[in-house]
C-alpha cells in the first residue's frame, strides 16, 4: 500500500511505532539539512524508485555522497508532478546543500527553482533544462537518438537492401526535454530516406505494461513493422517479449537506449539489435559528484552533458563486464573516465 505524505510532523511522531509493530521495511528518510552524523544534506527528487534506471541511477549518486562526506537522500516522486513539487519545497524548508531533480515536468518548477534560489541552494536539473537551475545536466539526447538511428538505417538496410520499412517508437514520458530530443534525434535520421516511414510513437509514461500494450496494438495494426526503436531498455525488452509470444520477434528489429543489465542481456541472446549505453549507476555517481561540486560552491558549466556509448554484439561482452563491475564494486569502482574507456578497459 502507497502511503502519501501529506503531514511530516505525523509521520515523524509514528515512526517509533511503526517501526516497532514491523510495520516499515524499508530505511527511514533524514528530516533534516544534516544527517544525525553532521553530515550535509543532498537531495535527489526523481521520478519514481521502482524503474530500474531510476534505481540504480539513485545507487550511484547516493556512492557519490558517500565518498565526497555527503549525506545524499534519493527520494521518488510516485510519478507525480505535485508530489515532486512538494518534495522540492520540503528540501528548501530544510536547508540542504543542494538539490538534484529529474523532473516529471519541467515546465511546472519555475516557482520553485526561484524559491531554491532566493534560498541560496544550488539546483542541479537533470534531463531537461532549464535557465533558473544552477546547472544543466543529462546525456545529448539528440545526439544519442541520432547515434541510434544511423546505426537503424544501416540494419534495415542490411535487411532490405535498401533503408526501408515501417518503424514505431517507445516513448516514455511527454513534458520531458528527453522525451522530445531523444524521439527526435532518431527521426531526424529516418526522415532522411522515403522509403521510411515512422508509423507510431507512443508516450508509455516510462511504465512497461505500456510499452508492452503498445507493442501488442502494433503487432495487429502494422503487420509488416520493420524495426521498434525504444526510449529506454525497460520498455524496449517487454515489447521484445510480447513480439517473442506472438512468434513474431524474429522479423522485427528492435533498437534502444539505456544499457540497463536487461538490456545488455537482450543483445547477448541476440534479442535486440543495439542500445545507447547510460549505464545508471555510472550516470548517477557522476550527477551526485556534479550536485556535490555545486554544494560546495565550486565553479561548474551551466550545462555539462553526459556522452553515451553504442553497444552492439561486437562490443556487449565488454559492456556487460563493465556494468557488473560497477554494480558489485560500487564502493571502490573508478568512475572518473568516459564510458568509451571504461568499456575498452573490459575487452580484453
Amino acid at each position: 500500500m502507497k502511503i502519501r505524505r501529506h503531514s511530516r510532523t505525523w509521520l515523524l511522531a509514528f515512526i517509533p511505532l511503526i517501526l516497532a509493530l514491523g510495520g516499515v521495511a524499508s530505511t527511514p528518510r533524514a528530516f533534516a539539512g544534516r544527517s544525525d552524523a553532521g553530515m550535509p544534506t543532498i537531495g535527489f527528487l526523481q521520478i519514481d524508485l521502482t524503474n530500474p534506471f531510476h534505481i540504480d541511477q539513485g545507487r550511484g549518486a547516493v556512492e557519490a555522497g558517500r565518498r565526497f562526506g555527503y549525506n545524499l537522500l534519493d527520494i521518488s516522486a510516485h510519478g507525480s508532478v505535485n508530489e515532486q513539487i512538494q518534495e522540492f519545497q520540503t528540501l528548501i524548508n530544510q536547508h540542504v546543500a543542494a538539490i538534484m531533480v529529474n523532473p516529471i515536468d519541467i515546465s511546472a518548477f519555475g516557482p520553485s527553482l526561484d524559491k531554491a534560489r532566493a534560498a541560496h541552494i544550488p539546483v542541479l536539473v537533470l534531463y531537461s533544462g532549464s535557465p533558473k537551475a544552477t546547472m544543466n545536466s543529462g546525456f545529448d539526447e539528440f545526439q544519442t537518438g541520432q547515434m541510434v538511428g544511423k546505426y537503424s538505417i544501416q540494419l534495415l538496410t542490411k535487411k532490405y537492401g535498401k533503408p526501408q520499412g515501417q518503424v514505431a517508437v517507445l516513448q516514455g514520458l511527454l513534458g520531458q526535454g528527453l522525451n522530445a530530443d531523444r524521439t527526435g534525434g532518431f527521426t531526424s535520421v529516418m526522415a532522411k530516406y522515403p522509403g521510411i516511414k515512422v508509423v507510431s510513437q507512443e508516450p508509455t509514461d516510462w511504465l512497461p505494461d505500456k510499452a508492452a500494450a503498445a507493442m501488442q496494438d502494433w503487432l495487429v495494426r502494422y503487420p509488416k513493422l520493420a524495426m521498434v526503436y525504444g526510449l529506454s531498455d525497460t520498455l524496449t525488452v517487454p515489447a521484445i517479449n510480447v513480439a517473442a509470444r506472438a512468434q513474431k520477434a524474429g522479423g522485427i528489429i528492435f533498437t534502444s537506449v539505456d544499457g540497463d543489465p536487461i538490456g545488455l542481456t537482450a543483445i547477448q541472446q541476440g534479442k535486440m539489435a543495439c542500445t545507447a549505453m547510460y549505464a545508471p549507476i555510472y550516470a548517477g555517481f557522476r550527477f551526485g559528484e556534479m550536485a556535490v561540486n555545486l554544494a560546495k560552491h565550486k565553479a561548474e558549466p551551466k550545462t555539462e552533458n553526459l556522452n553515451s556509448f553504442l553497444v552492439t554484439p561486437a562490443n556487449v561482452n565488454a559492456a556487460a563486464k563493465a556494468e557488473a563491475a560497477m554494480s558489485n564494486s560500487i564502493k571502490t569502482f573508478g568512475f572518473d573516465k568516459t564510458l568509451a574507456q571504461l568499456v575498452a578497459g573490459y575487452s580484453h
